[in-house]
């Protein structure tokens, strides 16, 4: 069993009705297919909390794999854990269940409270901490949580490497300058509310490479990402940048309760003009990526982000210090207390 670095993905704030719905509802709340692997769901009040995921590994020690799972379980003191073996192959489930069954017991011995434990293997879920036949997997079309997210033009990819991939330069990536000094705070600001009212290929390269190039102006990243993710009492204004922001682009659909594809939608709005980045000037764009995806709670997201970040400019410092959050497992909601 191979973990992932930084070995759990969050994914914040998702209703699910029931395990089958769960299992179908993973790749896209992840953003990439989980393929062979555990995963280990934390529950509060209906909801998904934290999604952990490790490949399945039959040379592997699971009791090793889990304890990083554990501390930060630890942290969350989630209402229930639930516990999926996914990729199974059909008939033929011996790791799997192992897996499972090993993972419930090393999460039980912690204190930790394992509500279901299921294997998927094809399109059935097996239940392995009750009786009972297979259950059948829902479409994606029956489940309302994915359906939000296909309506929105979000889709899974197939594995974790190809979300890598996707965050890296490609063939279109738009050449830009070290600064913008023709332009001013006006078409700044009017650049990136295109960017993120419409897909990357509907904007002009000019706008996005305007749009690229102020975020190597400290104070207009941060006036973006607070703008993009606000955070509790007042704001700075980060030299004016932050009202600027709010200004032209007022609607932000992604705040608020519910808003999953919403969510989803701006994490590929802003990885898309990531991928449209030269290396040389992407460190600010795929922290602005970063952040907002450890806001929103996609730690995977996050960590490829900053990975391909620190890989073009090893001393950015704001991305040094956001992959250490992310690393650690720390969430944006980590000083939050639940009434008992």
């Amino acid at each position: 069993m191979t973990p992932h670095s930084p070995g759990h993905d969050p994914v914040v704030g998702t209703t699910v009705r029931g395990l089958a719905e769960l299992a179908v509802l993973l790749p896209f709340a992840l953003g990439y297919d989980p393929g062979c692997s555990l995963v280990v769901v934390c529950l509060v009040d209906g909801r998904m909390d934290l999604v952990a995921r490790f490949d399945l590994d039959p040379d592997a020690s699971v009791a090793t794999a889990m304890a990083p799972v554990v501390d930060v379980v630890g942290r969350e003191i989630p209402d229930e854990v639930v516990i999926l073996a996914l990729g199974a192959p059909v008939g033929a489930r011996p790791l799997h269940d192992h897996a499972a069954r090993e993972a419930a017991r090393v999460l039980r011995d912690a204190g930790v409270l394992v509500g279901a434990v299921a294997v998927v293997d094809g399109d059935h879920l097996h239940r392995l901490d009750r009786p009972g036949a297979p259950v059948p997997l829902p479409t994606p079309a029956e489940v309302p949580a994915v359906a939000d997210h296909v309506a929105a033009g979000v889709h899974p990819r197939p594995t974790r490497a190809a979300l890598e991939a996707a965050v890296e330069a490609d063939e279109r990536a738009v050449e830009t300058g070290a600064a913008v000094p023709d332009e001013g705070r006006t078409a700044i600001c009017e650049a990136w509310a295109q960017l993120l009212d419409r897909p990357v290929e509907a904007v002009p390269p000019q706008v996005l490479a305007t749009a690229v190039a102020a975020l190597v102006d400290p104070m207009v990243r941060d006036g973006l990402m607070l703008h993009l993710c606000p955070v509790g009492g007042e704001d700075p204004s980060c030299g004016g940048w932050r009202p600027a922001f709010s200004a032209a682009v007022p609607d932000r659909p992604w705040l608020g309760e519910d808003t999953a594809a919403e969510r989803r939608l701006l994490l590929e709005r802003l990885r898309s003009v990531a991928a449209r980045t030269p290396d040389r000037w992407a460190a600010p764009v795929l922290t602005v990526l970063a952040n907002t995806a450890w806001w929103v709670g996609d730690g995977t997201l996050a960590a490829v982000a900053l990975a391909r970040a620190l890989r073009v400019d090893p001393g950015y410092r704001l991305a040094v210090l956001l992959d250490q959050l992310v690393s650690l497992g720390v969430r944006r909601e980590a000083g939050r207390s639940r009434a008992a």
